[in-house]
């Protein structure tokens, strides 16, 4: 009982992990796209500095998955 038990929360630790990471892996893509934009003069500054602070708030988001 105790193997299985041990399973499962593992089983769930690597959900979740996988879940975090697809998360930063997506803000990481966002932030590469909007440099380039702000290399080229598509985006303005204000946008990137804006982008960027929401994007630091992502990892709230990650709030409620068990383990982290």
């Amino acid at each position: 009982m105790e193997d299985w038990n041990a399973n499962t929360l593992k089983t769930a630790h690597v959900q979740n992990r996988n879940i975090v990471v697809r998360k930063l892996n997506e803000q990481e893509s966002i932030m590469s796209q909007a440099r380039k934009l702000f290399v080229v003069g598509a985006l303005k500054p204000d946008d990137y500095s804006n982008l960027k602070g929401s994007l630091k708030l992502m990892p709230n988001a990650c709030e409620g998955i068990a383990g982290y």
